[in-house]
């Protein structure tokens, strides 16, 4: 029987490889409670990759109370004798190893976020209720950043938060 060893267990072993498909590295942290944590090299350190089993995610951490995520990234996969690995979201295509299908999956979808994002010129708002108990993540260009209000840097009025950071997403 063939198990399915998920993407914590896949990035242990394929971190070389998978790093020279990406233009920021994964750089490995800490492992704790069944997750491990990477940053990227050469991006704000604030912004961190979890992976679990077959869940991954990007996360902004301001401070331990002050985190959001910022894209799922996470692949469920299945094998089913005599047929291959697949992803449970999109049924097809099938993969002979699970290796494949995490390149195919997981890492594609990383380096389309790295191109779309980790750029010199964006930059991440982190906003939060007048409340605390809501806090949102916005990523943007400087033009955008410029166009915002100044005063609440939101688009709209109703939308007001309370803007706890603006950082540079690259370093």
């Amino acid at each position: 029987m063939t198990t399915v060893k998920g993407l914590q267990s896949f990035l242990d072993s394929n971190l070389s490889k998978v790093n020279q498909k990406l233009q920021f590295p994964l750089v490995k942290g800490k492992t704790k409670k069944g997750h491990s944590e990477y940053t990227f090299q050469g991006i704000n350190p604030r912004i961190s990759l979890f992976v679990s089993g077959t869940e991954a995610d990007i996360w902004f951490l301001l401070n331990e109370n002050h985190k959001d995520i910022i894209v799922d990234l996470s692949v469920g996969s299945k094998f089913t004798s005599g047929i291959g690995y697949f992803c449970d979201e999109c049924k097809v295509p099938i993969f002979k190893t699970e290796d494949e299908l995490y390149f195919s999956h997981f890492v594609a979808d990383l380096q389309k976020i790295q191109r779309k994002y980790f750029k010199s010129n964006m930059y991440l708002l982190y906003k939060g209720s007048k409340s605390g108990g809501f806090f949102f993540t916005q990523i943007c260009t400087l033009a955008e950043l410029k166009k915002l209000d100044s005063d609440t840097r939101t688009e709209y009025k109703r939308d007001q938060m309370v803007l706890i950071a603006i950082e540079r997403i690259t370093f």
